[in-house]
């Protein structure tokens, strides 16, 4: 029997679908800020006049793969993107890139995941590890700017509901991080885990 691999063109399909399920999602969050604002301003009467609040968000979404054909580190990437310090097992090196605003960062988890999933480190030297070809594709990576219209946490919470919903909740390791170096480009780096954790946590 032949198994044929997945054709860009339906990649391409899976990647507009995700991508439209974040403008949903980036959409309705907006909705319900701004309304839950002005029905706080209104119960407080610190603002007798209603005022009408646009939201004026630029929506961005791209998708990328880190893989050993690119000459691309995952424990690497995973430094840059975090801001952690981390050791590489396989180039016997560590990476640390300094920044003026540390990300906030975060890995989700599966719940057949082991804990060691929750280590930076650990998880992607596992990754590499178990993908040594030299076409090897470590991870898939997306980059997404985040509403300057919520808070910090709403955008937190934007971020991680998305990700949880169509990623984690299929078996995938999110490494997420947050980029706050420019207050009006807030954004996310997200590396996700191809391979999915079996029943077993292995």
């Amino acid at each position: 029997m032949v198994i044929s691999r997945p054709s860009k063109t339906r990649s391409m399909r899976g990647q507009c679908a995700l991508i439209h399920n974040m403008k949903l999602c980036c959409a309705k969050t907006i909705k319900t800020c701004i309304r839950s604002r002005l029905w706080r301003q209104q119960k407080s009467k610190t603002n007798p006049q209603r005022k009408e609040i646009t939201a004026m968000a630029i929506f961005h979404m791209s998708f990328q793969n880190i893989s050993a054909g690119k000459m691309r580190s995952a424990v690497a990437s995973a430094s840059y993107r975090s801001g952690e310090k981390l050791f590489s097992d396989k180039e016997v090196k560590s990476y640390f890139y300094k920044r003026d605003v540390m990300p906030e960062a975060f890995i989700l988890t599966p719940k057949n995941a082991p804990e060691w999933a929750k280590d930076w480190q650990q998880l992607w030297n596992e990754v590499e590890k178990k993908d040594r070809k030299a076409n090897s594709r470590y991870a898939k990576e997306f980059n997404v700017a985040l509403p300057i219209e919520l808070s910090e946490q709403e955008q937190k919470d934007l971020l991680t509901k998305y990700v949880q919903e169509n990623f984690v909740n299929s078996g995938m390791v999110a490494d997420a991080a947050i980029h706050k170096d420019h207050p009006d480009n807030p954004h996310a780096h997200v590396m996700l885990t191809n391979r999915p954790f079996k029943p077993n946590g292995k």
